[in-house]
């Protein structure tokens, strides 16, 4: 235990404070924005994490994206709906930072192609009892 207390002591010195608006997201679904403003709210993270109720095709982001991590209905218990996929794309387009890195989790690569954008690499894993992987998308204007 002492040991333990140090090592987590030495790097919660090495912390660096998360500025507001740092990180931020939307959701269409206000089911899924209630839960993840009310774990927000449990772990003090309500006041530095932005989380907006509205569709990806109205989402306008107050500042442009660097890294874009994506979770997109798809599977067994969610309706897959490939018109999100193309507005997802559409959204990486208009609004992330030059550079930016976008993710977006997939069952497959068809899938991870209804976005309309290059899969420069994957990482499968499981998730949920699913096989899915993490595609990481090229972005380009």
């Amino acid at each position: 235990p002492l040991l333990w207390e140090a090592i987590k002591q030495e790097a919660d010195a090495q912390r660096i404070p998360l500025p507001p608006q740092t990180i931020f997201g939307a959701d269409q679904d206000s089911e899924s924005i209630a839960i993840c403003k009310a774990h927000l709210k449990h772990v003090g993270f309500a006041d530095l994490i932005e989380v907006t109720h509205t569709p990806i095709s109205r989402y306008q982001p107050t500042t442009s994206p660097t890294l874009i991590l994506c979770n997109p209905p798809f599977g067994k218990r969610l309706d897959t709906s490939r018109a999100l996929y193309a507005q997802l794309g559409q959204f990486l387009k208009k609004y992330a930072a030059p550079k930016a890195k976008a993710f977006r989790l997939a069952p497959n690569e068809h899938l991870a192609r209804a976005t309309l954008l290059p899969i420069l690499s994957e990482f499968p894993f499981q998730h949920g009892g699913l096989s899915i992987s993490a595609y990481e998308l090229g972005i380009s204007r």
